[in-house]
């Protein structure tokens, strides 16, 4: 290395600096001011852990904001982050996955998080498990996933600090007090959640191990009839409705059929009698609602996914009742009474409480049974329902296979609330009728009815049953679909005494042989027999079925009763016998 060329070079480098010292080439006012930073974009992100008491991996993950929106799919360890750019709080999250072997679609809310003002950025946490999903039925009063479809701005103000701490205080103090499970100060949205795997099952901590003992309370298949029965008392106000709701968690699921839950379920028999039973799958008991006796057993066919039976003596008479149930938590019973010789049919499904702004509107109605002077019965209509309570009906031509007319009844109606959170129909100070709802897992509701509450089987009194809904337009299915369900039936002859009906349980399927678009109609055949029909959709009404009677089989109106799995039949042209039949979809 030459050290005197190095030397020549720093000199002249060291003048040079001395000359810039000195204002050499320009002036002070032309030295450039240090540049403004640019501040980051405000950010938010959403983390947590999504979890059934195992990780929810490779799971779907949607986040929806007061301003933003965004996506992501959960780690091997149930792990998710979702950053919004602009995104505000408070935020519903919605993930999609499969907890052993079912899918399971859960929901979570957050509405506060930690700000960083260095990098402009909110970071809030939310894990999703079962326990959020019923925090927030209970904290919207909603089914989650139609308050996550509606989610916006607006919507958004429900969610708040207060709101969510009350509401998680509610459900976790009635869980309890109903079962005994204790989650302790666990918040259920923000505290640190570590699940297990399939890989490493036993590496969950306390937070997840509740998860499990909730899961073994609670199936997969059954967490929607939970939920709902939660929202459905959150909407209505009612303390006893989500009491009856924790209580069902230690009532378990039927067994082979882990979608119906245990609980306390009404019955409305077909001639009107009405009443409260409670179904507990954990002790295979059926009992009245605070009743000290030992109620009836509950035994279960293997064979018969979703059915069972109940048998002995209730106190007044020898009775079996046989019961298939939907996935919905809907199903129809036939009702033995082997003392006097009496057979009905009945529906059945969750006690719920519902309010009169939650029944207004218009409803398709059917009602079926004896009055008197007229005999037996099929009177179907529409019923307009204010939010005054009004009630005004009229009546559909019974027998046409279109309904394209109502004929106004000039009755004077009036709805009424009642105690035990149905309504009554009111005529004037008398009772017309009463009413119980149930809305569905998929937020249909429907409401059941009778004339005859007290199940009198007087001659001079009016015995009948009564169904609302509102319709859905029917898709025609594909060649080749095959429907199986229980037949639950009720055939009287015209002129049968009060009492000597036929009330049969037949397990049976159909499979749809041809489609006629043009008609909108379909080709079917029934297992049980090789029977050949024909079925027009959307006849006599849109959301409604028509089979014209022929030389071989009855003509029906079928009434597909939205989120229920069941269909109501009745004949529509009753010559020698009166036919009521409920169709309960089964696995």
């Amino acid at each position: 290395m030459n050290f005197n060329s190095l030397s020549k070079t720093m000199a002249a480098g060291a003048v040079a600096l001395l000359m810039a010292g000195c204002g050499g080439g320009g002036g002070d006012d032309e030295v450039a001011a240090p540049a403004t930073p640019t501040p980051p974009a405000a950010s938010l992100q959403v983390s947590g852990t999504a979890a059934t008491g195992l990780a929810l991996a490779g799971a779907d993950v949607q986040v929806k904001c007061a301003a933003g929106n965004g996506t992501a799919t959960t780690s091997a360890s149930g792990a998710y982050s979702v950053s919004l750019v602009g995104g505000a709080l408070p935020c519903i999250i919605r993930v999609t996955g499969s907890a052993a072997g079912v899918q399971v679609t859960l929901h979570s809310v957050t509405e506060a998080g930690s700000s960083d003002a260095t990098t402009n950025k909110t970071s809030a946490v939310a894990n999703v498990t079962p326990l959020t999903e019923i925090v927030v039925a209970q904290l919207t009063g909603g089914l989650p996933t139609q308050v996550f479809a509606n989610f916006g701005a607006t919507s958004a103000t429900q969610i708040t600090a207060d709101k969510l701490s009350a509401a998680t205080t509610t459900v976790l103090a009635t869980l309890k007090d109903a079962t005994g499970l204790d989650f302790g100060s666990i918040d259920p949205f923000k505290a640190p959640l570590v699940a297990a795997t399939s890989g490493a099952p036993a590496q969950g901590n306390a937070y997840d191990k509740l998860l499990d003992q909730l899961g073994d309370k609670v199936a997969p298949e059954a967490l929607p009839q939970l939920v709902t029965q939660v929202a459905t008392a959150s909407a209505s106000g009612s303390t006893s409705g989500l009491q009856d709701a924790m209580a069902s968690v230690d009532a378990g699921s039927l067994p082979g059929c882990p979608a119906v839950l245990g609980g306390n379920y009404r019955i409305v028999e077909y001639f009107g009698s009405s009443y409260v039973r409670n179904l507990n799958f954990r002790t295979m008991k059926i009992t009245r609602p605070g009743s000290t006796g030992a109620g009836l057993d509950i035994t279960v066919d293997p064979a018969k996914a979703c059915a069972f039976q109940v048998a002995g003596n209730n106190g007044t008479a020898d009775v079996q009742l046989d019961f298939a149930m939907g996935a919905s938590g809907v199903g129809a019973a036939r009702i033995l009474n082997l003392t006097a010789n009496r057979n009905n049919i009945a529906y059945v499904f969750p006690v719920q409480s519902h309010t009169l702004a939650e029944i207004t509107g218009s409803w398709t109605f059917h009602q079926g049974g004896f009055i008197p002077g007229e005999g037996l019965v099929h009177s179907p209509g529409k019923v307009d329902i204010a939010a005054n309570g009004t009630a005004v009906p009229c009546d559909y031509p019974f027998g046409a296979s279109t309904w394209s007319t109502c004929t106004p009844d000039t009755t004077n109606l009036k709805v009424a609330t009642r105690d035990d959170g149905g309504v009554n129909l009111m005529a004037g100070t008398s009772v017309a009728a009463s009413f119980w709802g149930y809305r569905s897992p998929s937020g249909s509701l429907t409401l059941f009815g009778t004339t005859n509450e007290v199940g009198s089987t007087d001659p001079a009194v009016e015995q009948t049953v009564l169904v609302l809904f509102k319709p859905n337009p029917q898709q025609l299915p594909a060649a080749g679909t095959l429907s199986k369900y229980w037949d639950v039936t009720l055939a009287r002859p015209l002129n049968a005494a009060p009492g000597q009906n036929n009330a049969t349980i037949v397990a049976d399927s159909n499979t749809i042989l041809s489609v006629d678009t043009a008609s909108s109609s379909v080709v079917r055949k029934r297992a049980s027999d090789g029977r050949e029909d024909t079925v027009v959709y959307n006849a006599p009404l849109p959301g409604l079925r028509y089979r014209a009677q022929t030389s071989t089989v009855l003509g029906v109106y079928q009434m597909p009763l939205p989120g229920t799995n069941v269909v109501l039949s009745v004949n529509s042209a009753p010559a020698s016998t009166h036919l009521y039949n409920l169709s309960v979809g089964r696995p």
